[in-house]
């Protein structure tokens, strides 16, 4: 069994990190769109650059988190 990065979130769609790794990839995240939201003065690469770390970051949650649907509840 693999170890996971994030869990589904209990209601709704989508992740949280639920351990150290995870946490550190969503911190570098966060960091990234904010060092290049300061230093990117072409908006068109801005964006270019934000979807890319998007796409990772999605992907990334994809491999290593739960699978991933539409939740009300935890599932016990």
């Amino acid at each position: 069994m693999k170890r996971l990065w994030f869990k589904a979130k209990d209601y709704g769609l989508g992740w949280c990190p639920c351990s150290l790794e995870g946490w550190v990839v969503l911190f570098s995240y966060i960091l990234a769109v904010i060092l290049l939201v300061i230093f990117v003065k072409n908006i068109i690469l801005l964006v270019t650059f934000i979807i890319i770390l998007f796409i990772v970051f999605i992907t990334l949650s994809y491999k290593k988190g739960e699978k991933l649907g539409w939740r009300w509840h935890k599932n016990k």
